[in-house]
């Protein structure tokens, strides 16, 4: 076992990059992947098929079609915890309510089932209480190397990073994306929807101005994480 391997399995973190399709999410969390040597999953790839096929007609989700979809983001992340592997997920988590979901994993990823059962500690106020049902896990691939130290937020293994960018930037970059299931007309839609995270939440907020190489980073800067 390397130290790498070892400061992981000790002090195991998962990074959500969250925000709205077209923000880059993907992008630059395969970088971060690669940098850090952590397991990557894309949340997206986690939606269910009734999920994909109404986004494809061009139907917005509703908190019924998310709910589920984020339970299972969320038993992702209690996986590779209590597996003690480090790892990244993209996921939109436009509502407080669904970061909330989603930071439960961090109370939950030291338990060697890593159910995600355990009811949530975050003590932020003014979240919506509706924080969803819990269902299967997925698995996350990789090698799950690396290691955190920083600053964090929520939950000391759970980081959420917000990559925030003007709604006219963000909708030309998805106009002009190929091979994606969100049609650029429900953008704004995602953008009615987005609560842009509060001080008290502890989220990192990154500008998607720069380069993808750049801002993975900033936040591996920001997140005080070590790079392998």
């Amino acid at each position: 076992m390397t130290v790498d391997d070892e400061r992981s399995q000790a002090n195991p973190v998962v990074v959500v990059l969250m925000g709205v399709s077209g923000s880059g999410k993907t992008t630059v969390a395969a970088i971060l992947s690669e940098m850090l040597h952590w397991d990557f999953e894309e949340g997206d790839a986690l939606h269910p098929e009734a999920n994909v096929k109404k986004m494809a007609a061009g139907e917005p989700l509703t908190d019924a079609d998310r709910w589920p979809w984020l339970d299972i983001v969320e038993q992702w992340m209690a996986h590779q915890l209590a597996e003690g592997r480090s790892g990244i997920i993209t996921c939109s988590a436009l509502k407080r309510s669904y970061r909330d979901v989603l930071r439960r994993a961090g109370t939950s990823g030291g338990n060697s089932n890593g159910s995600g059962s355990i009811p949530g500690t975050d003590t932020t106020t003014g979240a919506d209480t509706d924080t969803g049902r819990d269902t299967d896990t997925g698995s996350g691939t990789g090698t799950g190397t690396g290691s955190g130290s920083g600053n964090g937020n929520g939950n000391g293994n759970v980081r959420i990073v917000y990559l925030r960018g003007a709604e006219g930037v963000i909708t030309e970059r998805q106009t002009a994306r190929q091979g994606h299931f969100m049609p650029a007309s429900l953008m704004h839609s995602q953008f009615e929807t987005l609560e842009v995270p509060t001080p008290d939440e502890g989220v990192i907020t990154v500008d998607v101005g720069p380069a993808p190489r750049a801002i993975a980073r900033e936040i591996v800067t920001k997140l005080g994480l070590l790079v392998a």
